[in-house]
């Protein structure tokens, strides 16, 4: 008996020692696999959000745009004779002018009040008698303006209509303009994204009816949302009123839907929760064979090695997991000095063994101010996790995600093991997501959506300093016979350089955008004197004038005329002073050509 339980004690070890890591390995597969489930749902969450978002503010900003021009052409017209009898050929191009500048109007009428035609690009789109937003304009003396969805076969079975009403001084209604947007280049957008396999995207009206859908469905334009969950989301951020710009399901399939602006649309993107989680369900059933697999080479060991191998065997184990796992696995000291890094830390940074073992650096990059708060945590028993910049060996830049947690022994630790993840990628889609909702591609400004903030923003700072702003409204002379004569390519070169002209030319904290065209504005924050916001305009038109030398080898010049406006001189309020800006311009303008 006491040879064969001398025999037995370090058999019953083994077995217990390949117990202990089997439920070790599984425990943290297990954690790895919760940890892993949140962040794909959090993944997918915040790329639906941020993609509704994104479309959001691409079709109010393409509203916005027509409804500028719109509001531009009520100014002109205003006043001037109406009448559907012998059209007048100078209110036609300039209907026709305008149109140009909207790449998604398929057509801007001037209409009387019974929807007859008075102006219109193309030269006959059809009549409008008899549309609600024309009956609305009739019916309510105080509306201006109306954004609708209308479907019909008429409209290539859905349009976008952005109507303003002209008005004489009693109320009564004069005429009314109108642009149509083309559903089709809406879908068209839709349709090129590349959004996965089985994301939906869809775009409705305020009364639930679908406009576009991707993936596109047959016969479903116009017909009303019939999915329940999508109804009560829609229904609950209609009812929410303009201060819930998004909402999003918390349960079974997700939606997410955010508001158009302050116009009556909806952008959808919708996922299924079986579509979301098929990786990781993948991931469970590779880890599943991975266990069995460990847990049968335990036992196989296990027999193999009576005495004396369930330490190596445990530690062989381990150390399988961290060489073959693609995550970057660093052990080191508590002062953060790495002792060991896996083949996936060297193929990641680009560092060698002999370079990281040693070093802060291995854990912490360029994150030192990190470094205390984790270690102490790590010190005293406690995992810490964070987001750390790094350098590669090459110099390029990674941001990590990292998890630290310190190896438990007998009296404290006096190990810790990090495990760093890098989610370079993943936050330059979402930088490059946010550029893209912001910034005019071509000349890098601030779009019409970002100054429009930064105006409403300056205004506010004006309103509770009690002080000045400027706004510069920016409209080149002689663009169009450069790009008419030497090309397109030459048109965004030159544009390219008028920017960087702009953006040499004003202070640091001042703002220059590009509305669209050949029209570009600057906000001068903080003046002390309106004669600033003309010296600064003057340095402009200096700076533009400037011949600029293309690729195509010519030396061109171009004018600018420029209009000034003063908050609170010129306007109460950003779209005010935007307004007097603009007609300050076309007055400049306008003075330039009777020279």
């Amino acid at each position: 008996m006491p040879g064969n339980s001398a025999y037995l004690r370090p058999r019953r070890r083994l077995i217990a020692a390949v117990a202990a890591i089997s439920v070790a390995i599984i425990a943290v597969l297990g954690l790895d696999l919760v940890d892993s489930r949140r962040q794909t749902v959090d993944t997918a969450r915040a790329v639906s959000d941020n993609l509704s978002r994104l479309l959001s503010n691409r079709l109010d900003a393409s509203v916005r745009e027509v409804d500028y021009v719109l509001r531009d052409l009520v100014d002109r017209v205003s006043g001037r004779p109406l009448t559907i009898v012998g059209r007048s050929p100078e209110l036609e191009r300039l209907v026709a002018a305008k149109r140009a500048t909207l790449p998604l109007a398929s057509s801007l009428s001037i209409l009387d009040p019974w929807g007859r035609i008075i102006a219109s690009s193309p030269s006959d789109p059809g009549g409008e008698a008899g549309s609600s937003y024309i009956r609305a304009f009739t019916m309510d003396g105080s509306l201006d303006a109306s954004t609708q969805a209308i479907f019909g076969s008429a409209y290539g079975g859905a349009a976008l209509i952005r109507a303003r009403a002209i008005r004489d001084s009693s109320g009564g209604l004069v005429a009314i303009v109108a642009a149509q947007i083309d559903v089709s280049l809406i879908q068209s957008a839709l349709a090129d994204l590349e959004l996965g396999e089985h994301r939906i995207i869809t775009v409705t009206d305020s009364e639930l009816k679908l406009i576009a859908r991707r993936p596109r469905m047959p016969n479903t334009v116009g017909v009303e949302v019939v999915d329940a969950a999508m109804r009560s989301l829609l229904r609950t951020l209609k009812e929410a009123g303009p201060g819930t710009d998004a909402m999003r399901s918390e349960t079974g399939p997700y939606y997410y839907y955010a508001r158009v602006g302050e116009f009556p649309f909806f952008i959808g993107i919708g996922e299924a929760r079986a579509d979301i989680m098929a990786e990781w369900n993948k991931r469970v059933a590779i880890y599943g064979i991975a266990v069995v697999a460990i847990m049968a080479l335990m036992i196989m060991l296990a027999r193999l090695v009576a005495r004396n191998f369930a330490r190596s065997a445990e530690l062989a184990a381990r150390l399988i997991a961290m060489e073959s796992t693609s995550d970057m696995i660093v052990i080191a000291d508590l002062e953060g000095r790495a002792e060991y890094v896996n083949p996936s830390f060297e193929r990641t940074t680009g560092l060698s063994k002999a370079e990281a073992i040693g070093s802060r650096r291995a854990i912490f990059g360029l994150s030192e101010a990190d470094a205390d708060t984790a270690l102490a945590s790590a010190a005293a028993g406690e995992a810490w996790r964070g987001e750390i910049s790094a350098l590669r060996a090459d110099g390029v830049s990674l941001v990590e995600e990292v998890t630290i947690a310190p190896v438990p022994r007998p009296g404290g630790p006096v190990r810790i093991v990090a495990v760093l993840r890098d989610v370079t990628e993943r936050r330059r889609l979402q930088e490059r997501l946010e550029r893209l909702a912001h910034y005019d591609s071509l000349t890098a400004l601030p779009n019409r959506a970002l100054f429009f903030d930064r105006l409403e923003g300056a205004v506010a700072r004006a309103r509770r300093e009690e002080r000045r702003f400027a706004l510069l409204f920016i409209d080149l002379d002689g663009f169009k016979a450069v790009n008419d004569h030497f090309g397109h390519d030459a048109g965004d070169y030159l544009l390219f350089e008028i920017a960087r002209r702009l953006r040499a030319a004003i202070r640091d904290s001042d703002t220059a955008g590009r509305m669209g065209g050949d029209e570009f504005t600057v906000l001068l924050d903080n003046i002390s004197k309106p004669d600033d916001a003309t010296a600064v305009a003057d340095k402009i038109r200096s700076s533009l004038s400037e011949p600029i030398e293309i690729p195509a080898g010519a030396r061109v010049s171009v004018g600018a005329s420029v209009g000034i406006a003063v908050f609170p001189d010129d306007g109460a309020d950003g779209e005010a002073v935007l307004k007097a800006a603009d007609s300050a311009m076309y007055a400049v303008k306008l003075d330039s050509k009777h020279r």
